[in-house]
């Protein structure tokens, strides 16, 4: 049975839109239908079809602080995305095959265009100092791993942020039944969203953002819909502000495995 959850946190002249998410060749794509339209979670039976990522390593590359990734989906037009804010080369790692981005070092960092494949949040030393990762205009689609998976567990916060009036895609394609990132956006620490931009999740494969310890929401509009539930935090979730549409066909809405559910200010469920 599919659940459909709509939470209004706190808003001034806010609304619920209801969305639908759609898939149309390589990369996935969102958008706004009637409130009053049917709106259907995703199925776990359907196959998605794989598609082959090719890395154009002579139009990829770092200039003057920005990153460029070019790849290109079975011959189709090439996908771009930039990542600015960089100090220089060494703040990222790119693997080729298939796609990946890694975030060796500390700094707000700034991702703008379609990337077929995945990134990766991995600050090997202890700072008090904040990770963020500013969506802008973004889609991540991935078929063999976690689009967005946060493996610093060290950090006193790891922020993911939508930036004002932009739409952001993360979407998660993948068929295999044994992969430990069990959702399309997953962390093994706290884990904040924020901005005032919407993000747009979709997960074919099994949870929408899970974190194994804290999970904070503030102004974000959200929009989930996935197999099992669309917010997990193991610690605990907290909703500040925000909009938030979450679509689950088996599971919970929000979850946690201490229900430590917290709600702030004035909040309206439907």
């Amino acid at each position: 049975m599919n659940k459909i959850f709509k939470i209004l946190i706190s808003c001034l002249a806010c609304f619920v839109l209801v969305l639908s998410l759609g898939f149309s060749g390589c990369s996935c794509s969102v958008k706004e239908s009637d409130k009053d339209d049917q709106t259907e979670s995703i199925d776990r039976d359907v196959e998605y079809e794989v598609y082959d990522y090719t890395y154009d390593s002579e139009k990829s590359g770092y200039d003057n602080g920005v990153y460029t990734i070019t790849s290109t989906c079975e011959g189709k037009d090439n996908a771009v995305m930039t990542i600015s804010g960089l100090s220089d080369e060494g703040d990222i790692t790119v693997q080729t095959n298939p796609v990946k981005v890694t975030f060796t070092k500390i700094g707000t960092y700034t991702l703008t265009g379609d990337l077929y494949g995945s990134i990766e949040v991995a600050i090997a030393e202890e700072v008090e100092d904040d990770v963020e990762i500013e969506l802008s205009a973004a889609t991540i689609t991935s078929y063999t791993t976690s689009p967005i998976y946060v493996s610093t567990e060290n950090q006193d916060d790891v922020k993911i942020s939508a930036k004002k009036n932009t739409t952001n895609n993360v979407c998660d394609y993948r068929s295999v039944t044994d992969d430990y990132l069990d959702s399309a956006i997953y962390s093994v620490g706290d884990l904040k969203f924020k901005g005032k931009g919407t993000l747009n999740v979709l997960s074919a494969y099994n949870n929408g953002i899970h974190t194994k310890d804290d999970l904070e929401i503030k102004n974000l509009t959200l929009y989930v819909n996935c197999v099992d539930n669309a917010l997990k935090g193991n610690d605990s979730v907290t909703i500040l502000s925000g909009t938030l549409t979450l679509l689950s066909a088996e599971g919970d809405g929000i979850k946690t495995q201490i229900h430590h559910i917290t709600l702030k200010k004035q909040s309206k469920k439907e």
